[in-house]
């Protein structure tokens, strides 16, 4: 009966201080750690797009360890190679999620390795899916607490852009060229979506794989079709390619792009081969602050490049999740953390571009897109803020 008594007091007593608050553990989540995670592409067709984001969400993790974390934890960021492709996306996440257990992901690359990833994995599993590099609504809507988004979408880019050679450039004739995947779904709707006010349809349009190097046969297509501006819902190698191979035909209609196409890369090609190119994008690239341009030269110094608009917007992304951490406060929960992020009003970005404001109807943090033109190897901003919003 002692013995009885005495497990029976023992239990009592270990149950009490759970009882009294003790946290009841959490994804991803420990004492002196959390864990953040994402895939990106390191190695195949839009590397030059992945490695600079990982780079500047690297940097703002690092100055918060630096300065002993946030609220006495340290960020274990956790990074994956899924080379552009959704088996490979499916493979990185899973790991993320079930192996090393993170608490958040952050900036995952690729609009169909993002809706693979939240239907079969991430959504089940609660994890927060926050600010990921590929900018369709598909990603933001409908309203749920692990799907978030920082800028305006691609479908909202190119409605701006088909306003844009329709009613200022007074074309008549408009093409699209689009990726055959999630992402290029997303540019077509928006440039259908727009024709749609002027009573117009786009006279031919094409499809092509991001993997793709030669675009001859789909421009002698729409060359005939006698198209006077050209919608690409297109990424970075594959516009560099499409834009130099029309020029080098000798067509000089207007070329249109959006978001994926606003990059150093695409603007510094040898010989000048895409200038003129237009882009209306969801952010700025600029050194608008001198905190930024000093930003600017830390990151040179460390990885021996300019940083391109991946790197600063994956900078930027990992800052906007910092401050939900901090909101979150000690005690840190995956609801906590929502709130936290939903607490941001305002927020201005470190280069003096944009500002973020969430809420708990609003888990996107910015609406306005802007217009550049390549001009002598560098994107140069024509137009500011713009929203449909």
């Amino acid at each position: 009966m002692r013995l009885i008594i005495s497990a029976i007091v023992s239990s009592m007593l270990i149950a009490v201080p759970f009882a009294a608050g003790a946290q009841k553990a959490v994804r991803g989540v420990t004492a002196d750690e959390i864990r953040i995670g994402t895939y990106q592409d390191l190695s195949g067709p839009t590397a030059s797009a992945g490695v600079p984001a990982v780079n500047g969400m690297r940097m703002r993790f690092e100055e918060v360890n630096a300065k002993g974390g946030i609220n006495g934890r340290k960020i274990r960021y956790i990074v994956e190679d899924m080379q552009y492709q959704v088996p490979k996306a499916l493979q990185a996440a899973n790991k993320l999620i079930n192996r090393d257990d993170v608490f958040l992901m952050i900036g995952s690359q690729g609009t169909s390795m993002n809706n693979a990833v939240l239907n079969d994995i991430q959504l089940k599993a609660e994890v927060p899916n926050m600010f990921p590099m590929a900018f369709s609504r598909s990603l933001q809507e409908p309203l749920s607490p692990y799907k978030w988004g920082a800028v305006s979408t691609y479908y909202d880019n190119m409605r701006l852009a088909t306003k844009y050679v329709v009613e200022e450039k007074k074309h008549s004739k408009i093409c699209l060229m689009y990726m055959d995947n999630d992402a290029g779904l997303e540019f077509r709707d928006g440039v259908n979506e727009q024709l749609k006010k002027y009573n117009m349809t786009v006279v031919a349009d094409t499809k092509h794989r991001p993997t793709d190097t030669d675009f001859t046969a789909q421009l002698i297509r729409l060359r005939e079709a006698n198209c006077d501006a050209v919608m690409l819902g297109s990424v970075i190698r594959d516009t560099i390619a499409i834009y130099t191979t029309a020029r080098q035909m000798g067509w000089n209609v207007d070329f249109v792009s959006a978001t994926p196409a606003y990059n150093n890369v695409t603007a510094a090609v040898p010989g000048n081969t895409t200038e003129g190119l237009v882009s209306f994008h969801s952010f700025v690239e600029s050194d608008a602050s001198k905190e930024g341009m000093a930003w600017r030269q830390d990151y040179a110094k460390r990885f021996g490049e300019q940083p391109n608009t991946n790197a600063v917007l994956g900078y930027v992304f990992a800052d906007l999740v910092v401050t939900g951490l901090a909101n979150a406060g000690s005690k840190l929960t995956t609801e906590g953390f929502i709130k936290g992020m939903e607490q941001i009003k305002d927020q201005k970005d470190r280069f003096g571009n944009l500002s973020f404001t969430f809420g708990p109807q609003q888990h996107a943090g910015s609406y306005s897109s802007f217009m550049s033109v390549i001009e002598g190897g560098k994107w140069v901003l024509k137009r500011g803020a713009a929203s449909y919003q």
